[in-house]
């Protein structure tokens, strides 16, 4: 199955706050993972020895259908992002972000983990998280990275600044560690 980037993670989203049947499908570990409210990129840092990020995609492009989301309706391309955070030489999560143009200063990243820089602006506020399971379309992404194609759960929340909004959106490919090294 070809590779072909922005991968479409069209599914139900779900409110975390009112998701209680939802989590009762996944271990007690990856639900506070899920769930946690501070940056994933910090709690991974924390929990493992490396950390680094690699970037599979950046491209201007339409927000894809299914996003379920008021990023559907706009009538402009965003700046699409997708990346793999490594962990112990481990691909732990899938992210995908869609960044309004005109916030340049989110389109320049690199290497860098957007959550990173997110979390350290005090002006980029961050709203409810929404989980889901993922379905089949992350397949062909399992299968590069030879993953097991077993259900992968996700969270996204989207951050404002004034009009502007960015949809986060992360797909856990392996359960994180629980643990602190």
């Amino acid at each position: 199955m070809l590779l072909s980037f922005p991968l479409s993670l069209e599914t139900r989203w779900v409110p975390a706050n009112v998701a209680p049947i939802f989590l009762q499908r996944v271990s007690s570990s990856l639900c506070s993972w899920l769930c946690e409210e501070g940056s994933l990129t910090a709690r991974l840092k924390a929990h493992y020895t490396s950390f680094h990020v690699e970037v599979l995609s950046e491209k201007r492009c339409m927000p894809l259908p299914g996003l379920n989301t008021d990023l559907e309706k706009t009538k402009t391309p965003m700046w699409c992002r997708e990346v793999l955070l490594w962990c112990d030489n481990q691909p732990i999560v899938y992210a995908q972000s869609w960044i309004p143009e005109h916030v340049q200063e989110m389109t320049k990243l690199g290497n860098t983990p957007l959550g990173e820089v997110l979390f350290q602006s005090p002006i980029w506020l961050r709203g409810d998280l929404q989980l889901a399971k993922v379905n089949d379309t992350i397949h062909c992404l399992l299968d590069k990275l030879n993953l097991e194609k077993e259900e992968k759960y996700a969270r996204r929340s989207e951050f404002s600044r004034g009009e502007h909004s960015i949809l986060v959106c992360e797909v856990f490919l392996q359960e994180p560690k629980t643990w602190l090294v």
